[in-house]
């Protein structure tokens, strides 16, 4: 089992480099900059190494600030509204209608939350849920936390929950489980992750059937790394490697860059993943762009 360098590897090395440093000037990614991008390279030495770094960075997937206001705007003007017309609980005569009503004081008719534990919560949710109601300027009486989703008036007829990415799904079950969304039988249940993986959402979807699970962009198993996913993925180009030469060239290189993790090294549920957003990178994804154990630079923070 071999990695080999196909001829011609440097200029797709050079064009992916440049790509990402003129991405960096032009301010379309911010928190990174080309003194990081480049010493994050740099870590990568022989030509074989050169090689996967190339991959890694054309793989790389950021969604910026900008990026995700965008996004916070068609959840509220185009797909929270389609999906409360599809529940039947959408009362409104006009999308400007209920924009209005949120931004104004008024008895709400749903509410927004997010995913969060009740002990030692890490979860990136309650980040991306702020930014959604700042970006649109809705009534903070909107919003609730994980311990009053029991509680809402009968005006209420759905609890929207804003999140940034479901990767396995396990997550969003456990939450479910915890807080016994089962029980909330008289209220809409609409899940609208930013990003969500097409495992994660069948997984939520077999086991929360009272939940309507609705990302704004699906990911596949050709967004894995390691994937050649019968000509489609991302080593479907490359003539010289299956993705088992990738893999274990990937695992030796970072036992000797002393960074292995064998539960996360292809990302949590080995998902592959190489997604993430100014505020945080997903843990679905590979840790060789966000660790920072034994000396390594990372490209992202943690």
């Amino acid at each position: 089992m071999s990695f080999e360098v196909p001829e011609g590897w440097e200029n797709f090395y050079y064009i992916v480099s440049q790509k990402y440093e003129s991405l960096i000037d032009k301010k379309v990614i911010n928190h990174i900059d080309k003194l990081r991008l480049n010493g994050w390279l740099h870590q990568f030495h022989t030509l074989e190494e050169k090689y996967l770094a190339a991959h890694l960075l054309d793989s790389f997937i950021y969604r910026t600030d900008k990026m995700n206001k965008s996004v916070y705007e068609h959840i509220l003007y185009v797909k929270l509204p389609l999906l409360l017309e599809n529940q039947g609980c959408f009362s409104y005569s006009s999308v400007n209608e209920f924009i209005t009503t949120l931004t104004n004081s008024r008895e709400p008719e749903l509410k927004f939350a997010t995913i969060e534990k009740r002990m030692g919560s890490s979860k990136s949710g309650g980040v991306y849920l702020r930014e959604f109601r700042v970006q649109n300027s809705i009534q903070q009486f909107y919003f609730i936390n994980s311990s009053q989703l029991h509680s809402t008036t009968s005006s209420c007829e759905a609890i929207v929950f804003i999140d940034d990415i479901v990767g396995t799904g396990k997550d969003f079950i456990a939450f479910y489980s915890e807080y016994e969304l089962d029980k909330i039988i008289d209220k809409k249940l609409i899940y609208i992750p930013l990003i969500a993986h097409e495992d994660g959402v069948k997984k939520i979807k077999d086991e929360c059937s009272n939940v309507n699970v609705s990302p704004v962009e699906i990911l596949t198993k050709e967004h894995n790394f390691f994937s050649d996913n019968n000509g489609n993925g991302i080593w479907s180009k490359d003539k010289s490697n299956k993705s088992s030469d990738v893999i274990h060239f990937y695992q030796n290189f970072l036992r000797k860059k002393n960074i292995y993790n064998r539960n996360y090294y292809q990302g949590k549920g080995k998902l592959g993943l190489s997604i993430f957003f100014a505020e945080s990178s997903p843990n679905n994804s590979l840790s060789i762009y966000y660790t920072d154990k034994n000396g390594w630079l990372s490209l992202v923070d943690r």
